[in-house]
């Protein structure tokens, strides 16, 4: 797809409130769903929809991975439930995240939620790393990571930037595993 086709797709939905489908083959083989909650320099914002069709987070996806933009089906249908449920419009995180730079969304997600999720895709499809940000360095993102038992790591882990290509923040996941696990040790 001509990239500013996907460019016109982006702006598109997002001022129209348009459920679409992302696609980026490079780093994943499924389509991400979503209402486009922003657009910055380097990153796109989706409002990202739970099983049953009710907003669970945020997730940034770096632009130029995107290489389809497409309307996604039965998107009428998921508005008007959402309508009917009080959930419309999708909401804006709750503070305002930079989509300019890794390094800034990174840090603006950090201070408006406890935890982030990110995805170092380029490495690792399928793979992981959730918990809080402690600081961003040039070494890279030293995030003190919580594991599926809820279970807080001991000492922050240092994870380069160059390899996030993906973050989500906000999600019922997230909200589970912070309940459990308790705020992040000092």
């Amino acid at each position: 797809m001509d990239p500013g086709d996907v460019e016109g797709r982006l702006r598109s939905a997002l001022a129209a409130q348009q459920l679409v489908r992302l696609w980026r083959p490079r780093l994943d083989s499924h389509h991400l769903q979503g209402y486009v909650a922003g657009l910055g320099r380097r990153w796109v914002l989706l409002t990202v929809l739970g099983p049953g069709y009710e907003p669970d987070g945020w997730t940034a996806v770096r632009r130029k991975d995107v290489i389809r933009v497409r309307k996604a089906p039965a998107s009428e249908l998921v508005r008007r439930s959402l309508e009917l449920r009080a959930m419309w419009p999708p909401p804006r995180p709750a503070q305002p995240v930079d989509l300019d730079s890794r390094r800034r969304l990174l840090a603006t997600a950090a201070m408006a939620y406890p935890l982030v999720t990110i995805a170092p895709e380029k490495r690792w499809r399928d793979v992981v790393y959730i918990g809080r940000p402690r600081r961003i360095t040039r070494d890279g993102l030293h995030l003190q990571q919580v594991g599926p038992d809820g279970v807080w790591d001991t000492e922050p882990t240092v994870h380069p930037l160059r390899h996030i290509t993906a973050v989500q923040f906000g999600g019922a996941y997230e909200n589970v595993l912070l309940l459990v696990a308790g705020p992040a040790p000092s």
